[in-house]
């Protein structure tokens, strides 16, 4: 998604049209079916002439398992289902602006083109009902935004509540004593790692999600007033 900045200043116009949120950035985001987390920092360079190495998995740890909700919802057939939607629902929204937004592209090319021939006061009445209605252009192209990422991290959870038992089943089974997260670890053995255990778990617990763009701009419908008590 786009937006457009139209900016006036001593009768001079300037267009500026500048990518915020793009569909196919949204898709991207989307497409992994991750549960959210705090982005991790950088990894510092190496310093000059060394060498950056992953070192090898040691024996397995009686005990010791390591679990990435991430790659159990991303590899899951319900997961692949979540992302479907999710791009589906961004491409619905993406098809819901583009229109608007190319036309009011167009309406400030030509109002610019046209500024040489106006008279000042023209000008810049035209220059503001336009900018008003690329401020309501931006607010809603906003909104979508935000739907999206609400959708997505509502669904998500949905999902997540799933594993929950799942997760809790496959480690009593594995007789884990303690579980890791495997995006916190560099290297682990694979026999330590439960998650696909959990993802075939999920497989046979659901294997589609049904959920549409959530609805930020509706109201919440007020509850009835309760009835008058009757006079005695």
């Amino acid at each position: 998604m786009k937006a457009i900045q139209l900016l006036t200043a001593t009768a001079a116009l300037a267009v500026v049209a500048a990518t915020a949120h793009s569909a196919s950035a949204a898709a991207a985001a989307a497409a992994p079916a991750a549960a959210p987390r705090p982005a991790a920092a950088a990894p510092a360079a190496p310093a000059a002439g060394s060498v950056a190495l992953t070192p090898p998995p040691g024996a397995p740890i009686p005990g010791m398992c390591v679990f990435s909700l991430e790659r159990a919802i991303g590899e899951s057939t319900v997961g692949k289902a979540f992302n479907a939607r999710m791009q589906q629902i961004t491409a619905q929204a993406e098809a819901e602006l583009a229109p608007e937004r190319t036309a009011l592209q167009t309406e400030a090319t030509t109002l610019q083109g046209q500024q040489a021939s106006l008279a000042a006061d023209a000008f810049q009445q035209r220059a503001t009902a336009l900018n008003q209605r690329i401020q309501a252009y931006s607010a809603k192209e906003d909104l979508r935004s935000r739907e999206i990422d609400a959708t997505q991290q509502k669904n998500l959870q949905r999902i997540a509540v799933e594993v929950n038992p799942l997760l809790a089943g496959v480690y009593t089974a594995r007789r884990c004593a303690v579980v890791f997260t495997a995006e916190a670890l560099i290297n682990v053995n694979p026999a330590m790692d439960i998650s696909d255990d959990v993802t075939k778990s999920l497989n046979g617990k659901m294997t589609t999600i049904a959920f549409d763009r959530e609805r930020l701009d509706q109201q919440a419908v007020p509850a009835p007033a309760a009835a008058a008590a009757r006079p005695r």
